[in-house]
């Protein structure tokens, strides 16, 4: 009955007309159409069009069927919101019924809509690396227990566990359920990482390529990390690959074969302590460029189920001491050591303890800062930062880079010896090592315009801001600035244009987020997440 309707409908709307039927006129045809595709998933259910029967039908149109993933048992997705399609294993069996230290195999169950179950087959992808492992098909298990819904494989027949021995997958068909056709599988631990796809398919390219293949990301365990903080834990200027974080990320994936499940609070401009401005953004979130301005206790409070988070990555304390404070030559070493031990000592004490409470299963990591200016900053090019930005609130700049240099480098020794200083009273209060402080070690060399920066400066080449009229040669060098200019201009964005576009200078550039991954990996190799050794712990 569901196919002849099919066939009915699509008969009733052919895509060219004759002149007795007013249907087939151009401009009527295509919201015709829209209309008879909006109401599919209503007639058919009616029609006794099933999933599986659907497809049948489209086998019938081509040799490429579509496989559609229905549905998945023993299988577990994160606990936090993601948008991968990635799982992990909820059921593990030894390999040998004789042998426990033979290794492991995941057990899983998969339902499909297939039109074909007899040519649905399987493999496994590492995207990394480009290998590709065949599951073999084999008649069921030797016992009908985990034919039950939900039930987890568990005795396995003796050519299921030849395989599993020689390092491959096996799969069974197990029959009709849920509308599809359902398999069982069981998957080698050894063959699974953090970068590996389930392609189920029943049609392949020549090269051997599925075909309208459904696709599942399977992962031995899942690794929870949040970071918040400020410009520094968001990456100013830095593409997500290149961001200290993602590489830190990647690091533990490698070494763990863990997959890290991660959530990102961290925006430029973010205070430690709220103020009176302190919101949450709820649309069009960046925090390139925010549109909202949440201080880091509060990126706190946004953390999607804390007391899962394995690692927590964070900064935060300079902008509560104030850009424009730090960069005033009138700001005196008092007054700046005050404010500095006030919100990088204390105020980031007080934000570790609460994440000691609410994530108490997870490891902190706070980072440190960098000299923004130091001595061997080029003076011109400070001149021109200065115009745009205000930023150093002097004649031009030039004429005061010694002393600015000087007042670069005391914040960084004060505000470092203040967060070493919370740190070891977190640690001193749980009883263990559970935090630590990376510094990212910038010399003065590796300052904004010096002579091997590991900060993002100005470049002439950058045509796409000549049509703005806007009265300078030099503009900002990180691959984001198109970004930023076409945000900046927003009317919902606050702050001052200008200061928007040139947000990415001064910050780490892509050398410098690999200093900064680097003193992080230190710290986890101390708190014993990597194994001291580089391998696999």
């Amino acid at each position: 009955m569901c196919l002849r309707l099919l066939n009915k409908l699509w008969r009733r709307t052919p895509l060219a007309g004759t002149d007795d039927c007013p249907l087939l006129d151009r401009a009527r045809l295509v919201p015709v159409l829209t209309g008879l595709v909006a109401a599919l998933p209503f007639v058919l259910p009616l029609a006794g069009c099933g999933p599986w029967l659907w497809l049948a039908g489209l086998e019938r149109q081509g040799p490429y069927a579509p496989v559609v993933l229905l549905k998945t048992e023993q299988l577990e997705r994160p606990v936090i919101t993601f948008s991968d399609p990635v799982y992990r294993p909820a059921f593990w069996t030894s390999m040998d019924e004789n042998d426990p230290a033979a290794g492991r195999a995941a057990g899983f169950f998969v339902t499909l809509a297939t039109a074909d179950p007899a040519r649905t087959a399987f493999r496994l992808v590492d995207v990394q690396t480009g290998r590709s492992l065949m599951l073999f098909r084999l008649a069921g298990p030797a016992t009908p227990y985990e034919q039950a819904a939900g039930a987890a494989p568990r005795v396995f027949n003796r050519a299921a566990y030849e395989r599993l021995a020689e390092g491959a997958g096996v799969f069974w068909y197990t029959g009709a359920a849920d509308g599809g056709h359902r398999f069982g599988l069981l998957v080698p631990e050894s063959v699974l990482g953090p970068f590996v796809w389930l392609e189920m398919y029943t049609s392949t390219a020549d090269d051997g390529t599925p075909i309208n293949a459904a696709r599942l990301e399977l992962v031995r365990d899942f690794f929870y990390v949040a970071i918040i903080g400020d410009s520094i834990a968001w990456g100013n200027g830095l593409e997500e690959q290149d961001k200290f974080t993602a590489l830190v990320m990647r690091t533990i994936e490698r070494s763990l074969q863990r997959k890290v499940v991660w959530q990102r609070y961290a925006q430029s401009g973010a205070r430690l302590v709220p103020t009176r401005g302190d919101s949450i953004c709820l649309w069009s979130c960046s925090g390139e460029v925010p549109v909202a301005s949440t201080s880091v206790m509060v990126q706190a409070d946004l953390i999607e189920r804390p007391e899962r988070m394995n690692l927590v990555l964070l900064s935060g304390c300079i902008n509560d001491v104030g850009l424009d404070t730090l960069l005033t030559p009138a700001t005196t070493d008092d007054q700046l050591a005050t404010l500095t031990e006030r919100f990088c000592r204390d105020e980031m004490a007080t934000l570790l303890f609460k994440l000691g409470r609410v994530a108490p299963q997870a490891l902190l990591v706070v980072v440190g800062y960098y000299p923004i200016i130091s001595e061997e900053s080029d003076a011109l090019a400070l001149q021109i930062w200065d115009q745009t930005r205000g930023a150093l609130d002097s004649e031009g700049g030039a004429s005061v880079v010694a002393e600015l240099a000087a007042q670069c480098d005391f914040f960084c020794r004060v505000a470092h010896a203040s967060l070493r200083a919370a740190v070891q009273q977190l640690n001193d209060a749980s009883g263990s090592t559970i935090a630590a402080f990376a510094d990212p070690g910038f010399g003065p060399q590796n300052a904004t315009f010096a002579s091997d920066p590991w900060l993002w400066g100005l470049t002439s080449e950058a045509a796409f801001v000549r049509g703005l009229a806007l009265n300078y040669d030099l503009f900002p060098e990180d691959p984001l600035r198109d970004f930023r200019l076409d945000n900046c201009l927003a009317d919902y964005v606050k702050q001052e244009t200008i200061s928007c576009v040139y947000a990415s200078v001064g910050h780490p550039n892509r050398r410098g987020a690999r200093a900064y991954a680097e003193a992080v990996n230190a710290c986890l190799r101390q708190l014993g997440v990597l194994p001291a050794d580089g391998g696999v712990p």
